[in-house]
């Protein structure tokens, strides 16, 4: 039995009442109501909503009903994709419109655990290079799914403001199944990028391996600096801390040996307004944009003739929404639907490409990302906000 299946159970029993009494009194499919119960079969939403009703839910619980009813019907890994969007985008409009820290405990979707003293450690010798005065580089492979690492670096780059240039090599899964994982470390390193002046570059590369499988090698994770080389066990317990200048400069040269074999997350371009003008209007029937009004009116301009541009009318009902475009049909979602940016658009080709473009006040930013899982989640949200 489902989640879903178990919690309907769960409630017909706290009520007091069975599937039989149920349908009599209620006027419900006894089949429906049965099937539903034992997860055989997955009722319409209208169905379930009339079960809340006659069971006169609570709030709370009927929220969690539907939630579980969402998740059996899409799938954990879609609706929990869905779910990681659309924190993506409300960190970001809280982090720059409310100048509220970012909160990286939200993509706790799949976390590799770091030890107390492990981590006391790592926060130690990353407050140390934060404070430094000079241009500081780090080297390393932890775990991108670990968000206590990655808060550490976001919140010490709030406290100082340091030349910090970080290169991070990791592991993603080539499960499209299971891509969850995959989504949560980008959206973390999102947020690296947009709201601090960190320089990072990450880098991917495809392993089937997982965590118990590192538990026989020695110390497989390593941070690197000038100074310094943290060794870390796989189950994150011990670590060594190495300062000889030799071993440094090896772990550092193998480190940029193997970088080569891996693949950038995200490419990243600096253009003018006037040059970005131009960017979606070659192939604009390939693309799906997601973004607001005034922002993709400030991308394209006149370059693409798309309808909503073309009332005035429309243009005035349309200037604060967000817009999903795609070959010259326009959606509005409801404002309650998605909290969204106001200088960021989202381009999507087909070409399995992911443009994130934010319109800054002097110039435009384009993020180039042409992983497979992120893309596929981003697709998947964009058509179900749009149904396109």
């Amino acid at each position: 039995m489902s989640q879903f299946s178990e919690k309907c159970k769960e409630l017909i029993e706290k009520n007091d009442t069975n599937v039989y009494r149920m349908s009599k009194a209620f006027d419900l499919d006894w089949t429906t109501l049965q099937r539903m119960k034992t997860g055989k079969r997955l009722p319409n939403e209208d169905f379930i909503l009339r079960f809340c009703d006659c069971l006169q839910l609570s709030a709370s619980e009927k929220k969690e009903l539907l939630e579980l009813y969402k998740i059996e019907q899409l799938g954990e890994n879609t609706y929990y994709s869905r779910q990681c969007i659309r924190q993506l985008f409300s960190q970001l409009v809280k982090a720059q419109e409310m100048q509220t820290e970012a909160d990286f405990s939200t993509f706790q979707y799949s976390n590799t655990v770091l030890s107390s003293s492990t981590l006391s450690q790592l926060y130690s010798l990353l407050d140390e290079l934060f404070q430094s005065d000079e241009q500081i580089e780090i080297f390393t492979n932890l775990p991108a799914n670990n968000t206590d690492f990655l808060q550490q670096i976001y919140n010490l780059s709030k406290k100082y403001k340091c030349h910090l240039k970080m290169t991070h090599l990791f592991n993603f899964t080539p499960d499209s199944t299971n891509s969850l994982s995959n989504l949560s470390v980008f959206c973390q390193i999102e947020l690296i990028h947009t709201l601090t002046s960190i320089t990072y570059h990450p880098y991917y590369t495809y392993t089937h391996a997982n965590t118990s499988e590192l538990y026989s090698l020695l110390f497989p994770y390593y941070l690197i600096t000038k100074d310094r080389l943290i060794l870390f066990s796989a189950d994150f317990c011990t670590h060594i801390d190495i300062h000889s200048k030799t071993t440094i400069h090896s772990y550092n040269n193998y480190f940029l040996s193997i970088l080569k074999q891996a693949r950038p997350l995200m490419q990243e371009n600096i253009t003018d307004h006037k040059k970005g003008q131009n960017l979606t209007s070659p192939k604009k029937n390939e693309l799906i944009l997601l973004g607001h009004y005034s922002a993709i009116k400030t991308l394209i301009k006149d370059n693409i003739t798309y309808n909503v541009f073309q009332n005035e009318k429309t243009e005035q009902s349309n200037t604060h929404s967000v817009l999903i475009l795609h070959q010259d049909h326009v959606h509005t979602p409801a404002h309650d639907q998605l909290i969204f940016p106001d200088n960021m658009i989202i381009a999507i080709d087909k070409k399995l490409t992911i443009l994130l473009i934010k319109i800054n006040t002097n110039n435009i930013s384009i993020q180039s990302i042409q992983e497979s899982s992120i893309y596929d989640s981003f697709h998947d949200f964009i058509i179900d906000m749009s149904q396109i």
